[in-house]
């Protein structure tokens, strides 16, 4: 937070500063006054120069206050960090109730968005009914109820229907055992079946990828989710079943509901949600490339259950069965008509 020595560190002027932080130099001199920053080191003359230091502290004042940080919760942090007598975990502490509540106001956000999209959706729908009258379910159910034994695609190779597919997106947590069952789900089928795991999606993005949950992934997110929704209709329109594996939150759902729906497919959506210390211990066994992390799998576990009265039709406690009785059990209810995702009302 001090500037380093600037005698070896590359300084800049006023305006320097103003355009490497993007912020004005009324803003810099503000901070300054407010004892956010500095004390910033003068030439001779009396001019400020910034240091390397000094725009980095600067670079994560602006970012705290683009979490919502007001100036006093900056004050206080700055002067956590001033304290030589303050233990090492107060300024940890400061930033994870900061972070705990903008999680929750994301989570509000995120629900806010859930309800807009339904409302744009049944807009849509009320001016488009023609579209909407082609909502039925396809001839041949999805998925149907078979003894658990794997398809041979040697021997057993059904050809593309000509009805369209119906799109089952299995969602939960990480550690929920969503990818095993998804991929059971659409090995064993008896239609011609894609398994879409929208974690290729993220791992195409090979620049500027945000890890999608982080706050900052939200923009990304929405793109990502809304080309995932439009390769599972692509598909579906082919004569494809399809099995979306991903975290598909109800925070995302109007972006599958809503184009799936206008394209008369039917959706099915199952959330697998084990109790949290099953997840996490599930989670910790996975592979290195994946979400093992217990903090942000707990904080998607417990997104998952503040929505569970919206969810209860679509939920499945897998925490007492295995993978193999998971998907059996899905294939069963699945065929009966459970977990189909309706229109907006």
């Amino acid at each position: 937070m001090n500037p380093s020595d600037p005698h070896h560190e590359n300084v800049f002027e006023p305006h320097e500063a103003a355009e490497r932080t993007g912020l004005s130099l009324d803003t810099l001199r503000y901070y300054e006054r407010e004892g956010l920053i500095g004390p910033v080191d003068r030439t001779v003359n009396g001019r400020r120069r910034y240091t390397e230091g000094d725009l980095s502290w600067i670079g994560l004042l602006t970012c705290l206050r683009d979490a919502g940080l007001g100036i006093a919760d900056l004050r206080g942090f700055t002067q956590l960090l001033r304290t030589s007598g303050s233990e090492p975990t107060d300024p940890v502490e400061f930033l994870r109730r900061h972070r705990a509540a903008l999680l929750e106001r994301q989570e509000a956000t995120l629900r806010a968005l859930t309800v807009l999209g339904d409302k744009i959706a049944y807009y849509d729908a009320s001016v488009d009914s023609h579209s909407r009258a082609t909502e039925s379910a396809p001839a041949e159910p999805a998925l149907p109820a078979s003894d658990g034994a794997v398809t041979d695609p040697t021997t057993a190779r059904p050809k593309v229907a000509d009805e369209p597919g119906t799109i089952v997106i299995v969602s939960g947590p990480p550690g929920a055992g969503k990818s095993t069952v998804a991929t059971l789900l659409a090995t064993d089928g008896a239609r011609p079946t894609i398994l879409l795991d929208t974690d290729e999606f993220y791992r195409a993005i090979r620049t500027g990828y945000v890890a999608p949950y982080l706050p900052e992934s939200a923009s990304q997110n929405v793109v990502v989710t809304g080309v995932c929704a439009e390769a599972a209709i692509g598909y579906a329109r082919g004569g494809y079943d399809v099995v979306v594996d991903g975290v598909v939150g109800p925070w995302f759902l109007p972006s599958y509901r809503t184009p799936i729906h206008r394209a008369g497919l039917r959706v099915v959506y199952v959330v697998l949600l084990p109790d949290l210390s099953t997840t996490v211990a599930r989670a910790r066994g996975r592979g290195e490339d994946q979400l093992r992390d217990s903090g942000p799998v707990s904080e998607l576990h417990r997104a998952f259950e503040s929505h569970r009265a919206l969810l209860s039709r679509h939920i499945v406690d897998s925490t007492g069965t295995d993978p193999v009785g998971t998907a059996a059990g899905l294939r069963r209810r699945i065929a009966a008509g459970e977990f189909v995702l309706e229109g907006p009302a």
